[in-house]
């Protein structure tokens, strides 16, 4: 089993916001998932990715994909479920396939990279 989401902030501004397009809210749906369909948590493992500045004019201290990555690895350390493979940052976007079958990963730069 296995499974992927694609957040663009790290939290929800509320607690009433359910909107997988957070960190918090996705990941956990996603480990809740894996969960409630056999996966025992002690047995997951995790492979993160992106967090490119893919806007040039951002500065460091709103570069929102460091900012998703950081959470990412927070959180995922916070439940105990080890990263085994990142490709984080950079300012380049990424094409990311992933095999449920084997866990395999493979990813390619967009943006001429």
């Amino acid at each position: 089993m296995g499974g992927m989401n694609h957040f663009m902030l790290p939290r929800a501004l509320s607690q009433d916001e359910q909107s997988f397009r957070h960190g918090d809210r996705a990941l956990a749906a996603l480990v809740t998932r894996l969960e409630r369909l056999g996966s025992e948590r002690r047995h997951l493992s995790a492979s993160v990715f992106g967090g490119a500045r893919v806007l040039a004019s951002m500065s460091d201290v709103m570069h929102l994909g460091r900012r998703n990555a950081e959470y990412a690895l927070d959180w995922l350390a916070e439940a105990g479920i080890p990263v085994v493979n990142s490709e984080l940052l950079g300012n380049h976007g990424r094409r990311l396939d992933f095999h449920v079958d084997s866990g395999a990963t493979s990813v390619r730069m967009l943006g001429g990279q």
